[in-house]
């Protein structure tokens, strides 16, 4: 029986007195014990001042190992001790089986990785293996330290930067991802010029002398520090943030402004009608029809559904007028139908795929400019010089196809173990935790059919 539990187990220089006997633990819980005495050899001579050392005492250990037949299983080691007849140096038999720091085995601590590495989280591990999750954290982040602490980024071509909420009380750091393999290169805390300047010394020169492009957001400070340490690179904006910019600068500040210009006219008619516009504004003119179509079928069954009985006459339908709105209110307002149009035709400058040439973009984008600043709404003003000042940007990401599409999903990600974790207290730890999660190959799973 001694052979078979060794072997299982994993357990080396240990010998069993005593077979497995079920037992009651201090919480109640039905265990399995097995108890046992360490063979290795006890040193003869002092580590310190090279005494003669003499067998001073002998004590029992109890050392978690895999569960037996899903039930927990304690080994209890009895360990003898030397004591130095010189200077009284006390030394212990030593177990290799154990795990460092912790009173579990190094095949449970390996198990426990295994679990952490294929995605379980802290708590259900520790509930799975009744363990703490105080030692299933430290072993999950010396797992992750030997991975990624001494790791070097790999040379890539093209990078993206965005921020992420760290913490509370608008805490945040920077996140820097490699857009052709989707790996998370570094994260550090803070989302400012000097998170850029940390990246840099980490990356060093010949690191970023083999960068091409970096796609962003139109972050002031990031931008500042990109075109500083290494102008070579071109600065890349993405067509999804300078959209949504648009629509914030130009159409809902103006409808915002029209919308208190007829509230302190006392027209309360039309303060509503501005009031609830602001998804169709904002929407693109197939997403209103879309959700139209959507309503008017969702309003067909439950007609039938009233008519049948099965529910109170008295309920609510679904609107259907989105179309019939947009149009009343752009025909109302000029200036909102004329920023309307702007938007869509910024959109339609990125969306069109007939040409990468830079100077024909070029002249598409100034003829853009010159609409915007004919029409001459403030907003519209304001939105065509930041949009001037970013011009070669934004032609740059056209040209080379980039974007911050596959960045947004790994702030998802992000946002995602740290609600699975309910937050994380280590920011150091969180970091190795998103390094990970962005490595995970892709799983391409056959059908339960296929066999071979």
């Amino acid at each position: 029986m001694s052979d078979i539990i060794m072997a299982s187990l994993g357990l080396a220089s240990f010998d069993v007195t005593v077979q497995p006997h079920l037992c009651t633990s201090r919480s109640g819980k039905e265990v399995s014990v097995t108890e046992g005495e360490l063979n290795t050899p006890l040193p003869r001579v002092c580590p310190e001042c090279g005494g003669r050392m003499d067998r001073h005492d002998r004590h029992a250990v109890c050392v978690q190992g895999l569960p037996v037949l899903g039930r927990i299983h304690l080994l209890r080691v009895w360990v003898s001790r030397c004591r130095c007849r010189r200077c009284g140096h006390v030394e212990s038999q030593k177990a290799g089986f154990v795990a460092q720091g912790h009173r579990i085995t190094r095949r449970l601590e390996r198990l426990i990785g295994l679990e952490l590495a294929c995605g379980h989280t802290l708590k259900q591990v520790a509930w799975k293996y009744n363990v703490h999750p105080s030692v299933v954290k430290d072993i999950d982040r010396r797992r992750l330290e030997r991975r990624f602490k001494d790791r070097r980024p790999h040379r890539c071509r093209y990078l993206a930067v965005d921020e992420f909420l760290l913490h509370r009380g608008h805490r945040y750091a920077t996140v820097f991802l490699d857009l052709e393999s989707g790996d998370v290169l570094w994260c550090c805390e803070g989302k400012d010029m000097g998170a850029v300047e940390r990246f840099a010394r980490y990356v060093g020169k010949r690191w970023l002398d083999g960068l091409e492009a970096v796609a962003m957001d139109m972050n002031a400070s990031y931008d500042s520090a990109f075109r500083a340490l290494c102008p070579h690179v071109k600065v890349c904006y993405d067509f999804f943030h300078l959209v949504k910019l648009g629509n914030d600068c130009m159409v809902s500040r103006l409808r915002r402004r029209r919308q208190r210009e007829l509230l302190e006219g006392g027209d309360q008619a039309g303060y509503r009608l501005y009031k609830s516009c602001r998804f169709i504004v904002l929407s693109r003119p197939e997403t209103i029809r879309k959700r139209d179509r959507q309503a008017h079928e969702e309003n067909l069954l439950l007609r039938g559904r009233i008519l049948a009985g099965s529910i109170p006459r008295n309920t609510r339908l679904r609107r259907e007028d989105r179309c019939l709105r947009l149009e009343r209110l752009l025909e109302e307002n000029g200036a909102l139908y004329r920023c309307y149009l702007l938007v869509d035709q910024l959109r339609g400058a990125f969306t069109s795929r007939d040409t990468r040439d830079p100077q024909l973009l070029r002249e598409r984008f100034q003829a853009w400019l010159r609409l915007a600043r004919h029409s001459g709404v403030p907003e519209a003003l304001a939105f065509a010089d930041t949009v001037e000042r970013h011009l070669e940007g934004i032609i740059d990401a056209i040209v080379l196809g980039l974007s911050t599409g596959r960045l947004e999903g790994t702030n998802n990600m992000i946002k995602t173990t740290r609600r699975c974790a309910y937050g994380f207290r280590d920011t150091q730890y969180f970091f190795y935790k998103i390094y990970e999660n962005s490595r995970k190959p892709t799983q391409n799973w056959l059908s339960h059919k296929i066999l071979i």
